[in-house]
């Protein structure tokens, strides 16, 4: 199953996803749901994947992004430096295929691997050029890109609580912020060669590795940063470097995302979804009408339907009920 469909599926709260002909009449939903749903799209013939979406995407930039739709994004657009198993938990190698730490846990060392690209794509031709080979200075920049706190990027600030550096940074008034400041030795991020990324804390903090597939610490491309600037995100400019390409954008209406095949295979995580179509709805009741005149593959249930709906024989081996883990907060 690729990235994109777990991201689609597991979103927060309790959520009732509702599937069209992916399961056999005698499925029964259990603990191991997911893991049919997955044998379901393991096809051979590339197939369109049709969802809806209640909300719109902020940003596509990882040093700005902070809600659940964007960070699910750039999940599908971004490589990090490792990733999670969407089952299991545990950090997998990504971008970094092994990495030490220091005997005083204050040194991370992460070793690349050579073959992953950056790729522009042209959504008007429908083709993608390769760019060049993503190299550790292209994470050096995105770490210490995310400390800039000019950009105002929420997820700044958590990075800036243990990586060495990015605090005295982050913490500046924008005023003194300069990219001298931030591209310079105080963040304490280096690549001593193009395939080594050492990041260096301010304490020995243990949970590090699990903030390394976080959308925060990725790489991203600095020539086309500099070149199109705030601009650097739209679907005709924006190079990226993980399993889908962005397609269109357009806000209230669609987005569409396409797969790249130069990710390598195991980066991809199997599936066979070669176009994956959202269409934007805001209302639960029109994305659970378009599901049920068979327009997309699956949607929420609306809340007032569902006690309906969990009785209602039809929906039988087409309820999916997930419980997923989230953290609400209150700012006064």
């Amino acid at each position: 199953m690729t990235k994109a469909i777990l991201q689609q599926i597991l979103t927060i709260a309790i959520l009732i996803i509702l599937f069209v002909t992916l399961c056999p009449p005698n499925l029964t939903w259990a603990a191991d749901s997911i893991l049919i749903i997955m044998a379901q799209y393991r096809q051979d013939r590339p197939v369109t994947l049709d969802v809806t979406s209640t909300s719109e995407v902020s940003t596509l930039d990882p040093a700005l992004a902070s809600d659940t739709i964007s960070v699910s994004i750039i999940e599908n657009l971004f490589l990090g430096l490792t990733d999670v198993d969407p089952v299991t938990g545990q950090i997998l190698p990504e971008v970094a295929t092994n990495w030490e730490i220091s005997n005083n846990g204050l040194v991370w060392t992460f070793h690349l691997r050579p073959d992953i690209q950056w790729m522009r794509y042209d959504p008007a031709s429908d083709t993608a050029e390769k760019v060049r080979p993503v190299v550790a200075s292209d994470f050096v920049y995105g770490i210490k890109r995310t400390c800039d706190p000019r950009l105002g990027g929420f997820y700044g600030t958590v990075a800036a609580k243990v990586i060495a550096g990015c605090d005295v940074i982050n913490q500046l008034p924008n005023a003194n912020v300069s990219d001298e400041l931030v591209y310079g030795e105080t963040i304490q991020v280096s690549a001593p060669n193009e395939a080594t990324v050492v990041i260096i804390l301010s304490f020995p903090a243990s949970f590090f590795l699990s903030m390394t597939p976080m959308w925060m610490l990725r790489a991203v491309p600095q020539e086309t940063i500099i070149e199109f600037g705030d601009e650097w995100t739209t679907p005709s400019n924006i190079v990226t470097n993980g399993p889908y390409f962005i397609r269109e954008l357009t806000r209230g209406v669609q987005r569409i995302y396409v797969s790249n095949e130069r990710v390598p295979e195991e980066l991809r995580h199997g599936g066979n979804i070669d176009v994956i179509q959202s269409s934007v709805s805001e209302d639960l009741g029109t994305s659970f009408a378009l599901y049920q005149n068979n327009r997309v593959d699956s949607a929420a249930a609306p809340a007032a339907e569902l006690q309906a709906l969990l009785a209602d024989e039809t929906y039988e081996n087409q309820l999916l009920q997930i419980f997923d883990l989230s953290v609400f907060y209150y700012g006064y």
